[in-house]
């Protein structure tokens, strides 16, 4: 009788042990799916900063050079080398 008691017991154990298993992994499952499910939220908050950031670049900057040479002063067009003889020597006349 005892050895039918103690053999039911073993397989109660045993079952009990599976059960406690299965219940981990379940729960290992759950923790690994909510990890990528955040992670996966963390990639998108970051893509959505950097495009702002972006956005926020290309808008600030105006849409004309105000640094280049053309916008600070005017064009003098070069002397040209007949230009230049001519007032030399029309220096010299006087």
């Amino acid at each position: 009788m005892e050895s039918i008691l103690s053999s039911n017991e073993e397989k109660r154990k045993e079952g009990y042990m599976v059960l406690e298993l299965k219940q981990k992994y379940f729960m290992y499952q759950i923790f690994v799916s909510l990890l990528d499910l955040m992670l996966l939220a963390q990639y998108h908050v970051q893509m959505l900063k950097q495009h702002r950031q972006k956005i926020w670049m290309t808008s600030s900057q105006p849409d004309y050079p105000t640094n280049h040479p053309s916008t600070i002063a005017p064009v003098i067009p070069a002397p040209t080398a007949t230009n230049i003889d001519e007032d030399r020597a029309s220096v010299s006349e006087e």
